[in-house]
C-alpha cells in the first residue's frame, strides 16, 4: 500500500510494508531533489538519502536494464 500527499511545494510518497516487517519509506520530491527516508527505531531518526532529480530518474530506468554501464540511455559495452 502507498499513499501520496501534495504539499505546496513537495510530493510526499509513502510505501508501508504489507507484512510489517520493515518501517515505511518516503520519498519527498521537490523541484530540484528527491529525499529518501526510513524511520530507525534503535537511533530514534530518519536515514536519509538525497539524490538530484537525474539521479532518481536514472535509477528508475536501470530497473529491469541488463548489467551493463549506461549513459544518457546508451549501453557501453566492456568486452
Amino acid at each position: 500500500m502507498f499513499t501520496i500527499e501534495h504539499d505546496h511545494d513537495a510530493t510526499i510518497i509513502t510505501t508501508l510494508d504489507d507484512n510489517g516487517e520493515h518501517e515505511d519509506i518516503q520519498v519527498l520530491l521537490d523541484e530540484e531533489t528527491v529525499c529518501i527516508r526510513q524511520f530507525d527505531d534503535e537511533q530514534n531518526t530518519h536515514d536519509l538519502v538525497i539524490m538530484s532529480l537525474k539521479q532518481f530518474d536514472e535509477i528508475l530506468m536501470a530497473l529491469g536494464l541488463p548489467e551493463g554501464c549506461y549513459v544518457q540511455g546508451k549501453r557501453n559495452e566492456n568486452s
